[in-house]
């Protein structure tokens, strides 16, 4: 992982890193999540269900999410950020055909991050500071627009 950190095959995917780059990842067991191009599935969670559905040749999917042209630009985008902790957004922008405005929404949302130092934006090179590797999931979610903030408060016990 090491080595492919440092020569930029490195992928990621929501089971983590990895150094293989097929766009494909297929999930058997129960509560299994399969990861295509255009989606995503999960197997049913029970095991009596998963195996019902294979005992008459049937997939046992739950559910699934077909994902639109767009979550595919913020995949490959947060799939940047989340392995090498930086992404040039001009360039990416460029290669993706997308207009230098597309991602003004989520750089207001970063503005606080970058305030206290947690993201670095600086020509158009979003970075995450070596010594805050842990902010790269909050820059990360600025970005997923399927993403929302819950306003609620939740009680602590100390």
């Amino acid at each position: 992982m090491a080595t492919a950190l440092k020569k930029c095959p490195l992928t990621r995917n929501f089971q983590g890193y990895s150094t293989d780059s097929a766009s494909l990842l297929l999930a058997f067991g129960t509560s299994a999540i399969s990861s295509l191009r255009t989606g995503y599935l999960q197997n049913t969670v029970s095991n009596h269900a998963y195996y019902a559905a294979l005992d008459v040749g049937k997939l046992p999917i739950a559910k699934g999410i077909k994902i639109q042209k767009g979550d595919l630009v913020i995949r490959r985008l947060i799939e940047q950020l989340m392995c090498y902790m930086e992404i040039d957004l001009k360039a990416f922008t460029a290669t993706e055909g997308l207009t230098d405005s597309y991602f003004t929404p989520a750089l207001k949302k970063l503005e606080p991050l970058m305030m206290d130092g947690l993201v670095l934006l600086k020509e158009g090179v979003l970075s995450i500071p070596e010594a805050a590797p842990q902010a790269v999931r909050l820059a990360c979610a600025a970005f997923d627009p399927h993403l929302s903030v819950s306003t609620k408060k939740h009680v602590q016990v100390a």
